[in-house]
This record gives C-alpha cells, structure tokens and sequence, in this order.
C-alpha cells in the first residue's frame, strides 16, 4: 500500500453513482433540497453552512463541505443523524459519567493513570470519539435499509478514505484510525496494528454488529459495553506483560 496515493476530485466524481455525475451547481441545488424535504418531515429549520466536514448538531446547522464531489452524499448522512435522533447533549452527558466514573474506578483500585496531567479531557475525548463513529456506523446502516444505494456511495467514500490512512501508516498506531477501519470493514488490511489493537478488534467489531439495529440510547449502551470490555482486555494484557517481566523463564 506504500505506493498508493489520495484519489484526485476528477478520480472521486467519476467513482460516484451515474445519477450524482452532475454540475456543482445542481448538486448543490439537489442537497439543499433534500435538506428542505427533511425540515418540512421533523419540523425543524436546518441552515446548511459551509463546513470543512460534515457535522451537525442536530438541532439547527449541518455543515458540509460544500464544493467537495461527494457533498450530496455527507449531507444525507448528516441528515440521518437528525432522522434517527442522534441527541448531542444526551452524548455529551453520557461522556462526563461514565468519565467520572471510571475515574473514581480507577482511584479506587489506585492506579497511576488518574495521576497523569489531563487524564480526564483525554478520556472524555475518547469516549466522544467512539460514541461518535458508533453512531455514525448506526446511522449508516439504518438508512441503508431505507436506501441501500446511498449507504454503498457512503461506505465507499469511508473506504477509500480508510485506505488513505492504512497507506500512510496511521490505521498501525493511532487508534482512531484503526477503529474507524475496523468499522468500514477494512480491518484485515491493517497489516502491522499494534498488539493492544489485535486484542480489542473482537470487542470492536460486535459493537458494530450491535448498534445497527438500535436507537441512539442503545447506541450509547454499546459504546459503554464495549468500551468496558476494551478496557478489561487491556487490563488484561498489561498484567499478562507484567507477569512475562517478573518471570521470564517459567518453569
């Protein structure tokens, strides 16, 4: 893969569905359409902004890169979150209690990890993170029973992205990038993962399974399952290490 480079714009728009090959222009006369439909179907006013990705607050603005060829496809993906009611404070008060508590966890059982500057905003941002590309994988699969064409458009463009980050290296040690891999079913393609992410791509792969078919509520169930059961296999590992330094030459 070391030899692999980005897709060009020209490369993209000729990878997208016959019906998406169109003028910028009515592309973005198609999205800001669809965007009215879905205001007009949930009673809402979404202001479509300028974004250098695809974001929402499912409340009042959706961001999409506006003149990226794929636009049309981020912004209903985007719009699914709001259709299956993705609910940013919910996530937001999810992450500060299961941080607390998993900091209190930890200061119970007198680890040093709680002692490390920042620990709690690095454990926030993670969970956020998961709770983010869990639901995203949520969403995607649900509005694929609806349209089955438009989650294969999505889960290529993830694909092909993916891909970006397993040629530069990044999917091997960063592990947002492996997770997010691992959910657009690349994970036999990170050739040289660290060990850690060997052991937790199991775990990884059933919560994928398990959010498919759930609401946002049990999207944030999974991601507390599952990052429980990642943090026990970690534990795991690191007293096995352990073990193999103190005693080097069982018997």
């Amino acid at each position: 893969m070391s030899g692999a480079h980005p897709a060009s714009t020209g490369e993209i728009f000729l990878s997208l569905p016959k019906c998406l090959q169109i003028p910028q222009w009515r592309t973005r006369e198609l999205f800001r359409r669809v965007c009215d439909i879905f205001a007009g179907l949930m009673g809402a006013t979404i202001w479509l902004k300028q974004g250098a990705q695809g974001m929402t607050d499912c409340e009042r603005y959706l961001y999409v890169p506006l003149h990226d060829p794929e636009a049309y496809i981020i912004t209903v993906h985007e719009l699914s979150h709001w259709y299956f009611g993705s609910n940013m404070l919910a996530r937001d008060i999810f992450v500060d209690d299961y941080t607390a508590r998993l900091t209190l966890r930890f200061k119970l059982a007198g680890s040093p990890i709680v002692t490390q500057p920042a620990f709690e905003e690095q454990f926030k941002e993670l969970t956020r993170f998961l709770i983010n590309i869990f639901d995203d994988h949520r969403c995607s699969a649900l509005w694929g029973r609806i349209y089955p064409g438009d989650d294969a458009t999505l889960r290529q463009r993830w694909q092909r992205l993916d891909r970006d980050r397993i040629a530069s290296g990044e999917a091997n040690t960063q592990f947002f990038d492996y997770a997010l891999c691992v959910s657009a079913g690349l994970g036999d393609e990170v050739v040289d993962p660290r060990a850690e992410f060997l052991a937790i791509r199991p775990v990884l792969e059933d919560g994928f399974r398990k959010v498919e078919t759930v609401d946002f509520e049990g999207c944030l169930i999974v991601v507390r399952q599952t990052m429980d059961r990642i943090l026990n296999v970690l534990l795991d590992q690191l007293e096995e290490q352990q073990k193999a330094i103190q005693n080097p030459f069982p018997s």
